[in-house]
């Protein structure tokens, strides 16, 4: 069967909390480990998981892509977003110096900024 899922690391099943959908979403434990409907969530918190989204994000912007946003910020790991926007500003500093990346959340308790720091608001 061929991998549904590029780059490869994506298709490891215990790199995904794998907790299902709760209808109570967005309240509580469910709003940051749990499926969102259909869309599996990620462990954020996994070095593997946060080198192979910086990976994506660092490849995009040498593709000449200069901004991201990300709606969300509440649903990764506030450490994940630290290392990752320090890794895309160093990355984009030469290339791509206009780039630039938010994160969007309707709790003001995750947040990434560029250039070079993640702090909560």
């Amino acid at each position: 069967m061929e991998d549904a899922r590029y780059p490869e690391w994506l298709n490891d099943v215990t790199l995904y909390h794998n907790r299902g959908f709760d209808p109570g979403w967005p309240a509580g434990e469910a709003a940051t480990t749990m499926d969102f409907a259909d869309l599996d969530d990620l462990m954020t918190e996994n070095q593997i998981v946060v080198d192979g989204m910086s990976d994506i994000y660092e490849a995009w912007a040498d593709l000449g892509i200069d901004g991201f946003r990300i709606d969300t910020a509440k649903h990764v790991d506030f450490t994940f977003w630290q290392e990752f926007t320090r890794r895309i500003s160093d990355h984009t500093a030469a290339s791509n110096p206009t780039s630039s990346c938010s994160a969007r959340s309707t709790t003001p308790t995750r947040s990434c900024s560029r250039p070079t720091s993640a702090t909560p608001t």
